[in-house]
């Protein structure tokens, strides 16, 4: 029923209807919840994807398939959404997906916002110059260390972890 008073025709309708729940705000029931049912499958393969080529230089669709027991064609689909994003790309002779510069700026945005390496930079500089061995920077990462920098040593036998390198505590 609508009145020809456009004032009455509000109040009618706000009288009317039931009030609009509040939608709640914050973390869902489920949050510490980490069970299968609380994520996304999908995503799940393809940061499983960008693990195993964070491993080494380029790999082929067939190796990337086994080494996540995934079908090829799941893992070629997976493949093309993360080159759409800049997150891996294809080498076309050979067929060798690798890192793509995605990846790399998403990575690192951890550095830019703890600024962890650029505070340690000196202190790691003075500390490889007054031991005469290479300095690593790391930090825990699910039980292990995750290497963010090094400031190697001048000497002809060194050690060399890559930034984004992983390794057991026990061994750094």
């Amino acid at each position: 029923m609508l009145f020809p008073n456009p004032v009455n025709n509000l109040r009618f309708l706000t009288q009317t209807r039931p009030p609009i729940s509040q939608k709640t705000r914050g973390r869902p029931q489920a949050f510490n919840d980490k069970t299968d049912q609380n994520t996304v499958q999908a995503l799940d393969r393809g940061l499983l994807l960008l693990e195993h080529l964070a491993l080494g230089p380029g790999r082929t669709l067939t190796d990337l398939a086994e080494d996540t027991g995934q079908a090829v064609a799941t893992t070629f689909r997976a493949l093309q959404t993360l080159q759409a994003h800049g997150m891996v790309e294809v080498e076309e002779p050979g067929q060798l997906w690798h890192i793509g510069a995605g990846a790399f700026r998403i990575g690192t945005a951890f550095l830019r916002r703890t600024k962890v390496v650029e505070r340690a930079r000196q202190p790691m500089d003075a500390l490889m110059r007054e031991t005469g061995e290479t300095a690593n920077l790391g930090v825990e990462a699910r039980g292990e260390v995750l290497f963010l920098a090094q400031v190697e040593t001048h000497e002809a036998i060194r050690a060399f972890f890559a930034p984004g390198t992983r390794a057991p505590m026990h061994s750094s």
